[in-house]
């Protein structure tokens, strides 16, 4: 029987073509979603380095991009779903 319950998402219901999703892809490693592009960071680095010297803090990269997918998440909450036990799922929260 399907789980009804779980405290960290809720149960949304999608179309059909999503509907065949967990069946067309089976396992964890078989869902990809990936992207390739140039991003000019050159504003980010002096912006870093500004604050770095000025503030006594250590801003990475790293920082920038989990910022910037954290609020990519936010901002778009479907990103934010799975798929457990060939049901959709929501989280609740962004973690």
């Amino acid at each position: 029987m399907p789980r009804k319950e779980r405290r960290d998402a809720v149960r949304v219901e999608v179309d059909g073509l999503h509907k065949t999703f967990p069946y067309v892809m089976r396992n964890r490693t078989e869902a990809e979603a990936c992207q390739q592009m140039d991003v000019d960071v050159t504003d980010l680095m002096e912006w870093m380095k500004k604050e770095n010297e000025e503030n006594g803090t250590n801003y990475k990269i790293f920082h920038a991009v989990c910022t910037g997918v954290a609020k990519t998440v936010h901002h778009r909450p479907l990103l934010n779903r799975f798929i457990a036990g060939r049901q959709f799922w929501q989280r609740k929260e962004l973690t």
